[in-house]
């Protein structure tokens, strides 16, 4: 599987370069037949070696327990019920929600930027093998998510709201996007860019001082809450990657491209009408991973829910930096980076 993934990423790498130039049905034909390779691969992978896969088959086939029937959102149960009383296999759960996912964010991706095969460099490594191949639900949940950003920002409010409604019954987790689909592309004002940028050291800040969000609600409602998140951290399900926010090159680099397009903002605003929207799912993205790293499950979870608009994001830098091969290689540095973490690591430790 990381081999079909990596070749994905060189292609990318090769085509970023030249899809200025790349007649549509080209670029359409690239990008399809990557979207049918990476549904293969999320459908077909090693559930004896992907990570969260035996959990997956648990429930599964343990659709009727109570406990899972409680933790797991009712479109997984009734999918997994009508799929065992057909006599089919969780690999055909597992194609459902590929082909759910993966077309919704490869479409979405290449309206909300001109640079799709640049999009893609950030995307396959640290979305696709997170999301699509291993948190399946929450890889559908966040292309839902996409699809509504993409439908608020172009006013279609009811399909916006269906389409989130959807990521809440993929992933009950989605509902934390509802400020950004209430905010979707309003003009960002100076003083909400300074709000926005000061998210990084207010953030990194109260992580130094040992507090986060929840800090600030009152004890009753979480309370015995906190201790069971913390102790995930230690179950060896690598969500103890969160925990270390000012180690982690990723969320860094993403602290500077935040406050280098606030910056830049007017530039770029003026080129992608999709900006406002990106750069607050950027802000909440890198705010949540920071205060909430000593509750990695959150961090984790709620970081990268928001953190699902990255590749578009990074291709930002094209609109202001020149030369243009040169973002494109420190945007295939980083993917590799990524790419090479998760090779050695089997997890997303970014």
């Amino acid at each position: 599987m990381f081999v079909v993934a990596t070749i994905l990423y060189l292609l990318s790498f090769a085509l970023c370069f030249i899809e200025d130039r790349l007649p549509r049905a080209v670029r359409v034909s690239a990008l399809l037949l990557m979207a049918m390779v990476m549904i293969g691969m999320s459908t077909l992978k090693d559930i004896d070696t992907t990570a969260d896969a035996l959990t997956y088959v648990e429930y599964f086939t343990n659709n009727d327990d109570p406990l899972i029937e409680l933790m797991t959102e009712p479109t997984f149960i009734y999918l997994s019920r009508l799929l065992i009383a057909l006599g089919l296999g969780i690999e055909v759960l597992f194609f459902i929600y590929a082909v759910v996912a993966i077309p919704n964010k490869l479409a979405v991706i290449t309206r909300l930027t001109p640079f799709a095969f640049t999009a893609m460099l950030i995307y396959v490594p640290a979305y696709y093998l997170l999301q699509d191949v291993i948190q399946i639900r929450a890889g559908a949940a966040t292309s839902f998510l996409l699809v509504s950003l993409y439908l608020s920002c172009e006013k279609r409010h009811f399909w916006a709201s269906l389409a989130f409604l959807a990521a809440i019954l993929c992933h009950y987790s989605a509902i934390v996007y509802f400020p950004v689909l209430i905010w979707a592309n309003r003009s960002l004002s100076l003083p909400l860019r300074l709000v926005l940028g000061s998210l990084v050291p207010i953030g990194f800040a109260l992580y130094f001082m040992g507090m986060d969000l929840l800090s600030f609600l009152p004890s009753s409602l979480t309370e015995g809450k906190l201790d069971f998140y913390k102790e995930s951290a230690e179950t060896g399900d690598g969500w103890s990657s969160y925990t270390e926010p000012h180690k982690k090159i990723y969320l860094l680099a993403k602290c500077a491209l935040l406050l280098i397009c606030l910056l830049f903002y007017g530039t770029i605003s003026e080129r992608n009408k999709y900006v406002p929207s990106c750069l607050l799912m950027l802000a909440a993205s890198i705010f949540v991973s920071i205060t909430m790293a000593r509750i990695p499950v959150i961090a984790g979870r709620v970081g990268d829910l928001y953190g699902i608009t990255d590749a578009v994001s990074f291709t930002f830098c094209l609109y202001f930096i020149r030369p243009a091969w040169l973002v494109r290689v420190g945007i295939a540095l980083l993917g590799l980076w990524v790419m090479w973490l998760y090779y050695n690591t089997g997890s997303f430790v970014v």
